[in-house]
């Protein structure tokens, strides 16, 4: 579920020309977002989806590859380990908030039990702590150990993934899997997961909003895009039973066109326009529809939100050993979209760049402190996709760090596994 980061995020999706090579000049950034001088970064909190990922399916815009489970792919390894190495300029090299050497209690990563989310955790902190910063499980290790399934596609890892080519080892790192049974951090806003909102769902769809949306997929969206992608789809698999348009089908052709176009797989069948408008259309449904609700942002992103107060509340309050200095969350896109729903106004969430979270999007909250103020003064920083954003408590500079915690808690639902087992 930080700072800085490492690629911004395109108008609506990648440009298939150069979506491939953007990964590889990241490495480039940094230095316009190092921390001013009367500034002191006390801790951050870095929420993150995963990396680019090979299809999902073995049937749509997949023929490039020859793994289809929506796994991370060797070119989104080398993302989420620029990301990892950008984090060490900013938080270790330039701001000294991390020490040089890994050392587990100073960072606590949580990811979901996808095998993405834990692979991308794990890029990531190869980026942080590289050989010989990181803990060495067995020096000569074969660089195979740093690519997951993903070796299997078709393009030679070994360039696409030039720093898997190391022997020199690998880092071994504490990263907590929540369970699946138990994720109310990156699955809540499932209705598997909280039953109670099955009813909020329902009545949105009732709803006036939902009906033009639903026209303006039919219009804008789904004729158009079908037709350009039917030779990825199978026989009417973007149709119902009943001949309505089968809007997961679409949905996930969606999300494989932008794997091809992250990997820098031409489709000729698709135009701007016709990307621009399902663009729209997937902010629109998940600011409109699926995150409209009130209860639904917050049961979404309580346990994210929890972390955060907890981590800088005890900071702040000198508990510094119940605290870490960097808090890495790797999860899925709809966490990203509970988070940013609590956190601005539909209005400004449609205008805003980083609206759509693409492969390796983050969100960064610093706790700072203000050097020479007396008693010391907190403000928190967010950043999406490395621009720094002022959220709805904040003034025209930067939250308080009081008031931005004070308003994160009135983002959680306590306790939100009871509420959501709860039938009352």
């Amino acid at each position: 579920f930080f700072f800085l980061m490492i690629r911004r995020p395109p108008r609506s999706t990648q440009s298939r020309s150069s979506a491939a090579s953007d990964v590889y000049k990241r490495q480039e950034y940094m230095g316009a977002l190092l921390a001013p001088a009367r500034t002191r970064i006390e801790s951050v909190v870095v929420l993150v989806r995963g990396g680019a990922r090979t299809p999902v399916g073995s049937n749509l815009l997949s023929e490039g590859f020859l793994h289809h489970d929506a796994f991370l792919s060797p070119l989104g390894q080398r993302e989420m380990f620029l990301l990892g190495t950008e984090l060490r300029h900013r938080y270790i090299e330039s701001t000294k908030l991390l020490p040089e050497s890994y050392s587990a209690p100073n960072i606590r990563v949580l990811t979901s039990d996808a095998v993405r989310s834990f692979d991308s955790a794990n890029s990531l902190l190869q980026g942080l702590y590289p050989p010989p910063y990181g803990q060495l499980l067995e020096k000569g290790l074969k660089e195979h150990l740093l690519v997951p399934p993903m070796k299997k596609a078709t393009f030679d890892h070994k360039k696409t993934h030039p720093f898997a080519t190391s022997s020199r080892g690998i880092g071994a790192f504490d990263i907590h899997i929540i369970p699946k049974s138990e994720d109310y951090y990156f699955r809540a806003s499932k209705v598997s997961y909280c039953p109670r909102l099955k009813s909020v769902f329902n009545s949105v769809t009732q709803t006036p909003e939902y009906a033009q949306l639903k026209e303006y997929f039919l219009d804008k969206v789904y004729r158009n895009f079908v037709e350009a992608s039917r030779k990825y789809l199978p026989e009417e698999s973007h149709l119902t039973c009943d001949g309505s348009p089968n809007l997961p089908a679409v949905h996930t052709m969606w999300e494989n066109y932008q794997t091809n176009a992250f990997h820098g797989m031409n489709i000729p069948e698709f135009n701007e326009e016709q990307i621009t408008a399902i663009s729209d259309f997937e902010a629109r449904l998940q600011y409109d529809v699926r995150f409209r609700e009130d209860i639904v942002k917050k049961v979404s992103a309580s346990k994210i939100f929890e972390e955060i107060i907890m981590n800088f509340d005890n900071l702040i309050k000198g508990r510094e050993e119940n605290s870490e200095r960097m808090i890495v969350l790797s999860g899925h896109k709809s966490t990203y979209f509970a988070v940013l729903a609590n956190l601005f106004d539909r209005e400004q969430l449609l205008r805003m760049e980083g609206r759509l979270p693409m492969f390796g999007a983050n969100i960064v909250f610093e706790l700072v402190s203000i050097d020479g103020s007396e008693p010391v003064r907190y403000e928190v920083r967010v950043l999406i996709n490395d621009i720094e954003h002022l959220i709805k408590p904040c003034s025209e500079h930067r939250c308080s760090a009081d008031d931005f915690i004070a308003f994160l808690r009135t983002r959680v639902v306590p306790k939100v596994e009871r509420y959501c087992s709860s039938k009352c």
